[in-house]
């Protein structure tokens, strides 16, 4: 028989279709691919979905030749004790190992070359001499047996072809050392051999270090849990050549270090809040800044960090109509939202709903997700997965923060969960419009009476505050609102000269008249 050599290739899933013919080689050889094919190229579903569509086609193709192919997807079914009683009688009268002839063992066969057949069992047994060493004659006659015997079933299946043509295995899922030795013996007589895993740590041949001498090893990058063989054809996207150009070019444009950002970039980032310490002044400068363009703008591994502004605005001005113009002009910012009333949250749950929803918080704090979104309080389906997560998220570091003046428990953390799932739409579009780098939603709060937050108020602007919100409360009273029930040092307060009681907020779209000095009202 010519000699079989192993081939290698750039393209395994194409070339081992190639026939003998089109194989480049010398006429005296016979060139044969055995490859491990491990892991996958990627973890997103459309890399996964391509990774089975890959195998499943090839395993259609190769039942089309008109040769020998031979797919083990479930190991190879060991012998039974009737169908190799035989060749065991055989065996049991041989005393030197190495002087078996496989040929004698086995029912008449196609394989062409019995002298070939004789050689190669003879070398895979001295082969797995050296991966055993100091094996005894019961365990190799054993081991012998099972080759025997699978060459006995199988090899009528493969070896058929006349002229001779190469034919193919796969062998996809996991496998025993016994196993990997019959792969290679099949490969020696001039098979193809594929063998399949997803999960690197599979790859058992690793631990056979005399079979680097027959295959060749593609690893992909990634690791995967094995699917069942696949029966049918998965649905993929194709991404065209001018949108990977697009995506890579927009890699190195949108780096998260860069400053430049595409819209929605992290969307499925969470935001972690630094709150900036300003003057009045400065307040009034950074308030309609883009976050990306204030002082400590930055983002890091799904995170971004917003500095955002929270402040109490104590007191009027001597002159009053520069507040209303002050107040016009942060209310002119976009995406602002005014709330002119304190407490401004409508409870819609009852304590029974409380006691109830108690049990979807776990003992640490973090949510039960799936019984949350399970549940009859969770009215946010209909909002984009990523903004879900980041509202689940806030809840569970509202809930584990140190920024309430009220002591943490149970039923408090159930009203939190209550409160933020149950806030106003208004407020929760201030959230649906937050792309994170660049305008940064806002509250502005008034408060002219002595009535202060209740502890719902206090749940939405700390779940506002934790989010990265800009917040600013104006008390022309200067009395206690906020910091009753939240920690003060979480905001500045800016006092200003005078106080004003029951101070009536006027019509902001109109222009405020300002007060005329009495010199002016003299001469005119």
């Amino acid at each position: 028989m010519p000699a079989v050599i192993y081939k290698q290739t750039s393209n395994i899933f194409q070339d081992i279709l190639l026939p003998l013919s089109e194989r480049s080689v010398l006429s005296e050889n016979i060139p044969v691919f055995f490859y491990r094919f491990i892991g996958v190229d990627g973890n997103d579903k459309n890399s996964i979905n391509e990774y089975y569509n890959k195998i499943f086609l090839l395993d259609r193709k190769l039942t089309q030749l008109q040769y020998g192919y031979l797919k083990f997807t479930d190991h190879i079914p060991n012998p039974l004790f009737n169908e190799i009683n035989s060749i065991k009688q055989r065996l049991d009268n041989i005393n030197n190992i190495e002087s078996i002839r496989l040929a004698t063992l086995i029912k008449n066969n196609k394989y062409p070359y019995e002298e070939h057949l004789n050689q190669k069992f003879l070398e895979l047994i001295n082969l797995y001499k050296t991966y055993k060493k100091n094996i005894n004659i019961s365990a190799l006659k054993n081991f012998s047996l099972k080759i025997a015997y699978w060459t006995n079933r199988y090899i009528d299946q493969l070896f058929y072809k006349e002229p001779f043509e190469v034919p193919k295995i796969i062998f996809y899922g996991e496998i025993n050392v016994h196993e990997i030795f019959f792969l290679i013996f099949i490969s020696m007589l001039g098979c193809d051999v594929l063998f399949i895993h997803s999960q690197i740590e599979k790859d058992t041949f690793k631990s056979i270090k005399c079979s680097d001498k027959y295959t060749t090893l593609i690893q992909n990058s990634k690791s995967r849990p094995l699917h069942e063989f696949p029966k049918s054809e998965r649905i993929v996207r194709k991404a065209t050549v001018a949108y990977n150009a697009s995506e890579e070019i927009q890699k190195i444009i949108y780096d998260n270090d860069s400053g430049l950002y595409k819209p929605w970039q992290f969307a499925k980032y969470l935001t972690q809040p630094i709150t900036l310490k300003t003057t009045y002044d400065e307040l009034m400068i950074l308030w309609n800044k883009e976050a990306k363009l204030r002082p400590e703008f930055r983002v890091d591994t799904n995170k971004v960090y917003v500095p955002n502004l929270f402040a109490k605005i104590n007191g009027v001005p001597q002159d009053i109509s520069t507040y209303w113009d002050t107040f016009r002009k942060l209310l002119e910012a976009s995406n602002v939202y005014l709330i002119d009333h304190v407490p401004f949250t409508k409870v819609t749950y009852t304590r029974r709903d409380l006691c109830t929803t108690v049990f979807l918080i776990n003992e640490d704090g973090t949510l039960d997700r799936n019984k949350i979104i399970n549940s009859d309080i969770y009215k946010y389906s209909y909002l984009k997965s990523s903004l879900q997560d980041f509202i689940l998220s806030k809840i569970e570091e509202l809930i584990t923060s140190d920024i309430f003046v009220l002591p943490m428990d149970r039923m408090f953390q159930a009203k939190i969960l209550n409160t933020v799932l149950s806030m106003d739409e208004k407020i929760l579009k201030l959230l649906e419009q937050f792309d994170f780098p660049q305008s940064i939603p806002k509250i502005i709060i008034y408060d002219n009476s002595k009535e202060i937050f209740n502890d719902d108020d206090i749940i939405i602007i700390s779940f506002l505050y934790l989010s990265g919100i800009d917040i600013i409360i104006f008390t022309p009273t200067s009395y206690n609102n906020i910091e009753v029930r939240m920690k003060s040092d979480l905001f500045d307060v800016h006092q200003l000269p005078s106080v004003a009681y029951e101070l009536p907020m006027p019509d902001l779209k109109e222009p405020v008249r300002k007060r005329k000095s009495i010199l002016s009202l003299l001469f005119n």
